[in-house]
């Protein structure tokens, strides 16, 4: 069974400026750097879905926007309660990649989601990044692929 890789989208994959929200200007995200070979190798590794705390219209728009809606095999918004654990990762190992640490509400909204009814948390299903502001020199998701492959054979090692 594929392990379930779910990515925050906002200042983790792109980032969409503030003003243009502020000024109800139509969505330009910018994408992360390297993020198209990105979902190009963590689709091999596992199942990938986007998980944001903006509305689903918004999600959908700038997922096709950044040109990867058709890479990832599903995306939700964390303002609805989804259940992700029970209904997608149904017991498979699985990580979240976020820009925050798991004590900030958002996170916890999304590690929430993602477990399944008794399963308990552990440290290694949380990779954090460092948050994306639009910085066009940014590299993070060159080594991110390793961590996400470390985490999830730490996980089948448990098992």
């Amino acid at each position: 069974m594929k392990p379930v890789i779910v990515l925050d989208m906002d200042e983790t994959l792109l980032h969409t400026p503030d003003e243009q929200f502020i000024l109800g200007k139509q969505i330009k995200p910018i994408p992360r750097p390297g993020l198209h070979a990105f979902i190009d190798i963590v689709n091999q590794m596992g199942e990938v879905w986007v998980l944001s705390a903006g509305s689903l219209a918004y999600v959908k728009e700038a997922l096709t926007r950044v040109g990867i809606i058709r890479k990832v095999s599903g995306y939700r918004s964390s303002r609805i309660h989804n259940n992700l654990g029970d209904n997608v990762i149904k017991g498979r190992p699985w990580v979240l990649v976020d820009d925050r640490d798991a004590n900030s509400e958002f996170t916890k909204t999304k590690i929430k989601q993602c477990l399944a009814k008794d399963e308990e948390f552990k440290p290694e299903k949380l990779i954090q990044v460092m948050i994306f502001n639009g910085d066009k020199s940014d590299k993070v998701l060159e080594g991110l692929p390793g961590l996400i492959g470390l985490s999830l054979s730490i996980q089948a090692r448990e098992e």
